[in-house]
């Protein structure tokens, strides 16, 4: 990419796919191969792809921001805890002196968060999991079909506070066939979502599917969404996402989401495909409907 893909932007690309050099930013990375995926203009947070080298190793002191590891393959040790994919490590602003050590190499996302507003230790601490220990939580209260793991902590979650005081990382998912057919929008925090599994459309981005990344500013309505074969999600956010979320109607959302599931196919892998070339899609399996109305009368 050209530009950095700043977080005050709408973002949609596949960012597996990025092209990847030398980073130079941080310490923790300085001199591995990787990208940028998401930056703060302001705070100057910024979230990377990273490849770790097999021996790479690293002492964190987090003195100037919160460095967060997500393990998206390899192996990664820490603090005696051999971490593999879903492997997760925060290491909060002021509680560093943390090793690192990655024998055989890995595929990361790294979040560096200067300033990342955050409770006071012992509150806040350095955390190591395997995401497959932590307990799935239901998202919405009352709602069917959308859960998560919360990655990090502390993360208070229903009653209009979702996340701690810097916002929340959560691994999501969605059932098949969940959908919303208004749009909505968040006004108290940016969002990034990463896809790892499965698919989801959001109407005027894309459908997303492994590999994908959204980006949404405060402020910037979106969806309609609906996913076919349920999707799993890394959600990133920089401060509480409140809820119920403001929603408006968007004119069609109901047939766009009963079209995508009915033109779905349960034979094929989901993959990213641009908001353009799924709009003939769907206008396309409309005029099929018509036809055979009209074939039928």
């Amino acid at each position: 990419m050209c530009t950095l893909p700043w977080r005050d932007e709408p973002q949609c690309f596949h960012f597996l796919s990025q092209s990847r050099g030398v980073l130079r930013d941080i310490d923790a990375i300085h001199g591995l191969i990787g990208t940028v995926v998401n930056a703060d203009r302001v705070g100057g947070a910024r979230t990377y792809l990273v490849e770790l080298p097999v021996g790479w190793r690293h002492t964190e002191h987090a003195s100037a921001a919160a460095l967060e590891i997500f393990m998206l393959e390899g192996q990664l040790e820490v603090e005696g805890s051999i971490l593999g994919c879903g492997g997760y490590v925060d290491v909060p602003q002021g509680t560093g002196g943390v090793e690192m050590y990655s024998q055989r190499g890995a595929l990361a996302l790294v979040l560096w968060t200067p300033d990342r507003r955050q409770f006071p230790p012992p509150y806040s601490a350095v955390t190591v999991t395997r995401t497959w220990q932590e307990p799935w939580v239901e998202s919405v209260l009352g709602a069917h079909g959308i859960m998560h793991k919360s990655l990090r902590r502390p993360d208070f979650t229903g009653h209009g506070f979702d996340g701690g005081p810097g916002g929340y990382l959560r691994l999501m998912f969605v059932a098949p066939g969940v959908a919303d057919p208004m749009e909505h929008v968040h006004y108290e925090c940016w969002e990034g979502v990463f896809t790892l599994a499965g698919d989801i459309l959001q109407v005027n981005e894309a459908v997303i599917a492994h590999g994908s990344y959204l980006g949404h500013p405060a402020g910037f309505f979106h969806a309609p969404i609906v996913s076919h074969s349920g999707c799993v999600l890394l959600v990133q956010t920089d401060a509480p996402m409140g809820f119920p979320w403001p929603r408006r109607e968007y004119d069609g959302g109901p047939e766009l989401v009963q079209r995508y599931l009915d033109g779905s196919s349960w034979a094929a892998i989901p993959s990213h495909r641009e908001w353009i070339s799924l709009r003939d899609q769907l206008e396309d399996v409309a005029q099929k409907r018509v036809s055979v109305s009209e074939g039928t009368l």
